[in-house]
């Protein structure tokens, strides 16, 4: 009995919900850690469950109530709920430390890890935080930044590591051999438009409304358009109908092959999107979502601009003549070249393996606690 407890994987648990831009990452880093000797414990809401990213994870998975501390007259029972469940959960489980990614669903896990001595390690994606992060940053181990923007948020600094995000592991493919496996052209330029888990709806109709102003350029750009499921086939009639040059999927588990495709990224602005773009040196036109908590995305989009790496089109903007104008600005390719190039250096150097060596520290400290409880 013994001998299989020493041949056990450490525990590591992972707590995220709410939107892709915390899931992803989570399960990015959850990759990550299966791969080098550890095993993977996700913890996530009842919302998340539904989502197919989750449901398709081979690691194991524990639902707990994400508690909003808005709902101020059922908050403190339902948070005690959920701490308790917590606690009981993680002395079952014996993590060697929580990962937390932030959302309202981390608040319980987290607090119920610091009460155990449990080392938590909080991700940041976002350019402006978010409050569950802010409020964790001085009783946090570590406190993982992607952006530097973000490090004025926290009150206490000597926590801040700027490590960027961890990214699902993209296989990157040939230009031409990606294009040809989507059946696009290869002297075109490719645009990929992506509205991601929030407001995906918003820019599939924007980008249907200005095919007919784009006309002129239709032996000069073809889309790659990821729609969402409820879009998809509606989608698809728009570009058959425009003669454009098209490949529309409502969902996809082969982004990699699609960023390898693309020449310009039109999405929104989340962290995570952000990121995995810059990786395939990608220039971005970014259209932030309006209503993200703490106006987030405006504050990533602007940052990516600064950075030289993107063009920044606030939704209120978002016309058919102003998709034109910003196509035509990206069809000269010094400039994208430019774009792509500031966008490839703000996601390297990968800095995340840097958290495998703070989980050895924790697992060197544990052996060490145990011999001196044995002694």
């Amino acid at each position: 009995m013994r001998k299989e407890k020493k041949n056990m994987k450490p525990t590591v648990a992972l707590t995220a919900g709410g939107t892709g831009g915390h899931l992803f990452p989570a399960l990015s880093l959850a990759d990550e850690l299966e791969k080098n000797g550890y095993q993977p414990l996700l913890i996530t809401s009842p919302k998340d469950v539904k989502k197919k990213w989750i449901q398709d994870t081979p690691y194991e998975h524990i639902v707990l109530p994400a508690v909003p501390p808005r709902q101020w007259k059922t908050f403190p029972f339902q948070f005690h709920q959920a701490f308790r469940k917590a606690c009981t959960l993680l002395l079952q489980k014996k993590p060697l430390a929580l990962f937390s990614f932030g959302s309202y669903v981390s608040l319980a896990p987290s607090f119920a890890a610091l009460w155990q001595g449990i080392p938590l390690v909080c991700f940041e994606q976002n350019a402006v935080p978010g409050r569950v992060n802010r409020l964790l940053n001085p009783l946090a181990h570590t406190m993982v930044l992607q952006w530097m923007e973000s490090a004025k948020y926290f009150f206490y600094p000597f926590n801040l590591q700027f490590w960027g995000s961890p990214v699902r592991p993209l296989i990157r493919e040939s230009k031409e051999k990606a294009l040809h496996q989507l059946g696009l052209h290869p002297d075109k330029m490719t645009i990929l438009v992506m509205g991601g888990s929030q407001g995906a709806r918003v820019l599939n109709n924007k980008v249907i409304e200005a095919l007919p102003y784009l006309e002129s350029l239709k032996d000069k750009i073809q889309w790659i358009h990821l729609t969402g499921l409820e879009d998809e086939e509606r989608i698809r009639k728009e570009y058959q109908k425009s003669g454009f040059t098209y490949f529309v999927e409502g969902f996809s588990e082969k982004m990699g092959l699609l960023y390898s495709a693309a020449d310009v990224l039109f999405a929104r602005s989340g962290g995570s999107t952000i990121w995995e773009a810059s990786r395939f040196s990608l220039p971005m036109i970014l259209v932030p979502y309006p209503y993200a908590a703490s106006n987030h995305q405006m504050a990533n989009a602007k940052a990516a601009e600064e950075r030289g790496a993107a063009l920044v089109l606030e939704q209120k903007n978002l016309t058919p003549q102003r998709i034109q104008e910003f196509t035509q600005l990206l069809l000269h390719p010094g400039r994208r070249k430019k774009m792509g190039q500031a966008s490839w250096q703000m996601a390297n150097p990968d800095k995340i393996p840097e958290v495998f060596r703070i989980l050895e520290e924790f697992q060197e400290k544990r052996i060490m606690r145990r011999k001196t409880y044995a002694a």
